[in-house]
């Protein structure tokens, strides 16, 4: 796992859009897991996740609701997959999702596997209140799938390393930009 403490950095900013009780999704990436321990002190809340090391966190807190995405098990991501996943976040609301991807390139966000592009694609469907949370690492990079534009995230978590230019083309794009320092 890369960019350890600018991840931190940027849960501790994310976990500020959440209240106690509600319904928060968590993808499949590193950098949401690290939102994970920080909400259980916003709890009682409802998680909901396809990410198995998220699952792991908060099994035995009482004070949080787990509900686990089934799909097909894929060991290189740890996640559920596929479209039985798809499916069940289809019938799912969420008041904040917290997610991260490997690349933005402009304004447009990628990964660089389809499955899990579909699967991210569900779960910004599924909520209200959509995070991005990428560090700088990740700034003026492609993947080969495009996730979908910067503007279909209501808040983008950047850490304190990326350009102030790349920083106002995302508010310009419309999206609340919050920096992790």
């Amino acid at each position: 796992m890369s960019a350890v403490e600018e991840k931190k950095k940027m849960a501790r900013v994310a976990v500020e859009l959440v209240s106690e009780g509600d319904v928060v999704m968590v993808d499949d990436s590193t950098t949401s897991l690290e939102v994970v321990p920080l909400l259980i002190g916003r709890s009682p809340l409802t998680i909901i996740t396809n990410f198995m090391p998220a699952m792991q966190q908060v099994t035995n807190n009482p004070d949080v609701h787990l509900i686990a995405l089934g799909g097909e098990y894929v060991p290189r991501y740890q996640s559920f997959l596929g479209l039985m996943c798809e499916r069940s976040i289809a019938d799912l609301y969420a008041d904040v999702l917290f997610a991260s991807s490997s690349a933005v390139r402009g304004l447009d966000v990628y990964h660089q596997d389809q499955q899990i592009v579909t699967a991210k694609r569900a779960m910004m469907a599924a909520a209200q209140t959509r995070v991005l949370m990428v560090d700088h690492s990740k700034i003026d990079h492609g993947a080969l799938h495009r996730l979908g534009g910067i503007d279909e995230f209501t808040h983008v978590i950047v850490d304190d390393e990326v350009d102030a230019i790349v920083v106002k083309s995302f508010e310009d794009a419309g999206v609340i930009v919050l920096v992790a320092s």
